[in-house]
């Protein structure tokens, strides 16, 4: 992606019912509309120690990064679940543009999530 396409590119963290909603048919498209997560669900991750970070061009959502919290016995850590680029926007570094902010969120929350357990980075195994 050449700089100056990269600098239009947009991310924050999504939070609002119709955000969410946003994430769940992009998911439709990414994958299929059963495999997409109910916003009830997404949204009770948010509101419980997980994000979802959203990238926009311009006024357009490209693509997301949603994480959450996971308890390995011991410590809570960080889960990164799913991200996805819609279809017209891949290869253009978006992806790896999510995977840089997710770190720096998770590091910009510091140590410990909202409700003051630790969170670990813990990259996702699952396919």
């Amino acid at each position: 992606m050449d700089s100056q396409l990269r600098s239009s590119i947009n991310i924050r963290i999504l939070q609002t019912a119709d955000e969410l909603e946003m994430v769940r048919k992009l998911e439709a498209i990414v994958w299929s509309e059963e495999e997409s997560i109910p916003v009830t669900q997404t949204m009770a991750a948010v509101k419980n120690g997980g994000f979802i970070l959203g990238a926009f061009w311009e006024d357009v959502f490209v693509g997301f990064q949603y994480s959450f919290p996971g308890l390995d016995g011991q410590k809570l850590y960080l889960y990164s679940h799913t991200l996805g680029i819609h279809p017209e926007y891949r290869r253009m570094g978006i992806g790896e543009m999510l995977k840089n902010e997710q770190k720096a969120t998770t590091f910009k929350w510091g140590t410990t999530s909202s409700n003051g357990h630790t969170i670990l980075w813990k990259r996702s195994t699952v396919i």
